[in-house]
């Protein structure tokens, strides 16, 4: 697991939920472009998702042709686990500033 995925984990176990975009955008300065942020954040989510570590809920915001970019992440009960070194004590509830 890269660096960047690992950082992806942290981040949605901090705040619990955020889009593709938000989460690109934390991560923007590894990347040439906005774009090329987005699409590589997509990617290293999608990864994330197949390993069973952060899944998105069903619902995109705007609707079905959103897009990739609205979905909201969330961490799964395993990456939970990964991240918190297999405690299984309850999250502290987190709000986005």
């Amino acid at each position: 697991m890269s660096e960047r995925d690992r950082d992806l984990l942290h981040v949605l176990a901090e705040h619990r939920y955020a889009t593709t975009r938000q989460l690109a955008r934390l991560h923007r300065t590894r990347y040439t472009s906005e774009a090329s942020a987005l699409r590589q954040t997509s990617r290293a989510l999608q990864k994330l998702g197949g390993l069973g570590l952060s899944t998105h809920l069903d619902r995109r915001i705007g609707g079905l042709r959103g897009g990739s970019a609205t979905l909201i992440w969330t961490l799964t009960a395993t990456g939970h686990r990964l991240v918190h070194h297999g405690r299984t004590e309850p999250l502290a509830r987190y709000r986005l500033r």
